[in-house]
């Protein structure tokens, strides 16, 4: 009768769990709907004080720059978005399990560069963590040297070295598996065979509207492997100097000067070293990428529109807009802009652009999606 009355429980207990779960999540679905609703709202309104065009009217002649960004991939269908490469990695991916816990953003995924200039660098290089490596590497031991001193600085940083270690190579497993989803093209009247300033890792502006692979710019490099030529790297992270203020925190840390706490502090400024030497890796210099490609910047003085459409136009990238704007002076901008955040972003770049500019919406866009393939279990189709 006991353990009937404890089976009861249990249930009772999973049900009331169930319940209070799915409350939840219907309250946070609500309040999602609330916040996009009122997105909508101010998009339309702040659109109505703005130069616009309509993407049916829009007819782009003679030389023109085309700057595209994730967005333009997704409209073809394209899984892309960072939830994308969340769900790639999977649930029980050590790696997507390390940048929950250490980067510091509330959703990484919804701005997974900018994330990962937000590493919480305290849950390494604190003092009391360097100090429980220290111990844990024997560094207190009466026989301890060098190499004890060494590991305890490794053990401490060594999350954010795995996650450097770990990123590369499976983002660039799944840049490699995206393909396009949709037999569509709705941009046809928008493209011509001209320049494109692509920040997307894939080659699909190419396959989809005919763009000369000579024409495009991929400035942060492309997936494609060449023969004979190793694969690009794939430039990934957030903005120089964006980890500053973390590095700060810690080193304002101050503990009672025993000996052990002055040995510590020593090693916390080693970690803070080997951090910053890791975090250089997830940091996207765009000075030193735009040098890397300054000819086809300077071959942009005769550009008489420029067209950007599937950009966030986050900060982050700004750079290598004043960059085109700096050698195609006389050029004419058309914004593509999905929703407010592109907006908001798109008013505060033309302030320091100073460029003419039209926008026009992309919201409106729709395909027909190809069915997802089946998977394969063995050599069965399921």
């Amino acid at each position: 009768m006991l353990q009937s009355n404890n089976i009861m429980s249990d249930n009772y207990a999973r049900e009331v769990t169930r319940q209070m779960k799915s409350t939840i999540g219907r309250i946070e679905d609500e309040r999602q709907e609330e916040r996009k609703a009122a997105d909508r709202k101010r998009f339309e309104a702040q659109l109505r004080h703005l130069p616009t065009i309509s993407l049916e009217e829009l007819r782009i002649e003679g030389s023109t720059l085309y700057i595209i960004g994730n967005g333009f991939d997704m409209v073809h269908g394209v899984k892309s978005s960072y939830r994308s490469f969340r769900d790639f990695l999977g649930k029980n991916s050590d790696l997507r399990g390390r940048l929950e816990l250490y980067l510091k953003a509330d959703d990484i995924w919804s701005d997974f560069e900018g994330a990962l200039g937000r590493i919480n660098m305290g849950m390494m290089a604190d003092p009391y963590v360097v100090d429980d490596m220290m111990d844990a590497a024997g560094f207190f031991d009466d026989d301890a040297g060098d190499a004890e001193y060494y590991m305890g600085l490794e053990m401490a940083a060594d999350p954010l070295r795995s996650i450097t270690a770990d990123l590369d190579k499976r983002f660039r497993a799944w840049v490699e598996s995206l393909a396009i989803g949709t037999a569509d093209r709705p941009l046809k009247t928008l493209f011509h065979d001209d320049k494109v300033l692509c920040f997307n890792y894939t080659e699909f502006v190419e396959e989809l509207y005919g763009v000369s692979e000579s024409n495009v710019c991929y400035i942060h490099g492309c997936r494609r492997k060449k023969k004979d030529h190793p694969k690009e790297k794939l430039i990934l992270g957030h903005e120089p100097g964006a980890s500053e203020a973390e590095y700060d925190l810690i080193r304002s840390i101050k503990r009672n000067k025993s000996y052990r706490s002055q040995v510590i502090d020593m090693a916390q400024e080693g970690v803070v070293r080997l951090l910053s030497e890791y975090d250089e890796d997830l940091t996207k210099n765009s000075q030193s990428i735009i040098a890397a490609y300054g000819s086809f910047f300077k071959n942009l003085a005769d550009v008489q529109n420029v067209v950007v459409i599937g950009h966030s136009l986050s900060p982050i990238d700004w750079d290598y807009f004043l960059e085109a704007a700096k050698n195609a002076p006389k050029a004419h901008w058309y914004f593509g802009c999905y929703g407010i955040d592109d907006l908001e972003n798109m008013q505060r770049l033309v302030s320091i652009l100073g460029v003419e500019y039209t926008v026009f919406r992309t919201d409106g866009i729709s395909v027909t999606r190809l069915p997802e393939p089946e998977k394969s279990v063995g050599n069965r189709k399921r």
